[in-house]
C-alpha cells in the first residue's frame, strides 16, 4: 500500500475541483458561442484538419444550420471531467479560430490561447488560481510542446496535471522528451 501525505490528498482534489470548474466554464462558452453563431458541434473522426477546411465548414455550418465537425480524436485522457466538455472546448476553440482569423500556426494558436485566458480571467479565475493554470496548461502549454517538440501531448490529463504540479516548462520539457527516441 502506497502512503500519501495529507498535501498530496488535497492537491489531488484540488485538480480534480479545478477541473470540474473549468468543464463547467468551458461548456458554457461553448453553448453560448453556438448561440451567437446558430449552430452546435458534432465529435467525429473526420473533423476539419487545415485552417482552410475549418473556415469551408464553419461556412457550411452557418449558411445550413448543421452542427460544425470536431474531431473526436485523442479523448480518452483529458483535463475536462468528460468527453463531452472537450469536444465542447474544441467547439468554442474551432470557432474562435475562425471569428478571430487565426490560423493553426504556433504563434496564431498562443494568441487564441491568451484569447481563452482572457475569459477565464474574466470569469474571476486569476494567473495564481488552479483553474486558470490548468487552463493555461491546455491552451498555452500545448502550443508550446508543438513548437518544441512538434506534436500535442501523448496523454493530455497527465500533461496538464504536471504543469499545474510542477510548471509548464518542465511539464513541456518531460512530455517533449517522452518517446523522443
Amino acid at each position: 500500500m502506497t502512503f500519501r501525505t495529507f498535501k498530496q490528498i488535497y492537491d489531488q482534489r484540488e485538480l480534480e475541483v479545478a477541473s470540474a470548474v473549468l468543464t463547467g466554464f468551458v461548456i458554457h462558452k461553448a453553448e453560448a458561442t453556438s448561440t451567437k453563431v446558430g449552430f452546435r458541434w458534432k465529435p467525429t473522426k473526420k473533423a476539419p484538419s487545415t485552417y482552410e477546411d475549418l473556415k469551408l465548414a464553419f461556412k457550411n455550418s452557418e449558411e445550413t444550420g448543421e452542427p460544425l465537425p470536431v474531431s473526436s480524436e485523442n479523448s480518452s485522457s483529458v483535463i475536462y471531467t468528460t468527453k463531452a466538455a472537450n469536444f465542447a472546448m474544441r467547439f468554442w476553440h474551432d470557432v474562435s479560430h475562425v471569428r478571430l482569423g487565426l490560423t493553426f500556426d504556433v504563434v496564431d494558436e498562443l494568441e487564441l490561447g491568451l484569447w481563452h485566458l482572457e475569459h477565464i480571467k474574466h470569469a474571476g479565475f486569476n494567473e495564481s488560481s488552479t483553474v486558470y493554470r490548468l487552463f493555461h496548461a491546455d491552451l498555452v502549454g500545448q502550443s508550446q510542446l508543438m513548437a518544441y517538440a512538434g506534436r500535442f501531448p501523448i496523454d493530455q490529463r497527465r500533461f496538464v496535471t504536471e504543469s499545474a504540479r510542477c510548471g509548464v516548462d518542465t511539464a513541456v520539457l518531460d512530455e517533449a522528451r517522452r518517446n523522443a527516441g
